[in-house]
């Protein structure tokens, strides 16, 4: 397993590169939800990009939103194993209230464990107009 530090060095300009466009963005999406093997160390290196630019734009939630998750994100809390993991889907999907905009209809088509944490993934993404605004 790949540490979230190294991915985030090894793939960041890339994945704003792939993640240019609108569509590209609402393709990748579209692909968190369904695709069966997804690189998850990606999709978090893609909510803290995200973070970060919602952050300096001062739309990450305030004080107590995903500023506190990107931290713990930096800390490696996240890391370790599926308890771990828990905590970050947890700790995301206790800040979408904070977020305008969230789709209630986001839904992966995947199993419970694995859809749960896309589903919120997708949904933090969605509220912070990752699609739009990119990151």
């Amino acid at each position: 397993v790949r540490s979230f530090a190294k991915v985030f060095v090894e793939i960041a300009s890339p994945c704003s590169s792939k993640l240019s466009t609108p569509a590209q963005r609402e393709e990748w999406l579209n692909q968190l939800l369904t695709e069966p093997d997804w690189d998850w160390e990606e999709t978090k290196l893609v909510l803290a990009l995200k973070w970060q630019r919602a952050r300096r734009e001062g739309r990450d939630g305030g004080p107590n939103g995903y500023a506190v998750v990107m931290e713990r994100m930096r800390l490696a809390e996240y890391e370790g194993g599926p308890d771990q993991d828990k905590d970050l889907v947890n700790d995301m999907e206790l800040r979408l209230e904070l977020l305008n905009g969230v789709p209630a209809n986001t839904q992966s088509s995947l199993s419970s464990k694995e859809g749960k944490r896309r589903t919120v993934a997708a949904k933090v993404l969605q509220g912070l107009d990752f699609v739009d605004i990119g990151l």
